[in-house]
């Protein structure tokens, strides 16, 4: 029996990524909002976009888009490059483990009371691409 996953990426590599990270998220349990969202997105209960479009889980986004900003703004210019880097080699090493599979094709069709909003589900992250 083949378990039924959502698909947060077109590009295996990238939903890979995203799903480890979620599987990672998942497991805080310094932050069990976080983990409760990763969970969520995981199990296919709510989207990316119904995350974003509600006030659920705002503070935790937002505490967590505060604590990476502050982060990155107190890296010098070498250390920004430095990371880069690192994030693309890290997104080579998953394109190298990655088994080939064809592209999942993805419904983006609007659900039943889903408002006219700008899908960025698509939009890779990743510098550079």
């Amino acid at each position: 029996m083949t378990e039924e996953f959502p698909t947060f990426s077109d590009d295996p590599v990238r939903d890979r990524a995203r799903r480890e990270l979620l599987v990672k998220l998942s497991s805080n349990t310094k932050n069990t909002v976080v983990a409760e969202l990763a969970r969520e997105l995981l199990t296919g209960r709510v989207t990316a976009r119904q995350v974003a479009m509600s006030q659920v889980y705002a503070d935790a986004l937002d505490r967590g888009v505060d604590d990476f900003s502050a982060w990155y703004g107190g890296l010098s210019e070498g250390e920004k490059d430095d990371e880069a880097l690192r994030g693309e080699q890290a997104a080579r090493n998953l394109a190298q483990e990655s088994t080939s599979r064809d592209p999942v094709a993805v419904d983006r069709r609007r659900q039943d009371g889903e408002d006219d909003v700008e899908d960025f589900s698509d939009r890779s992250w990743i510098r550079g691409r």
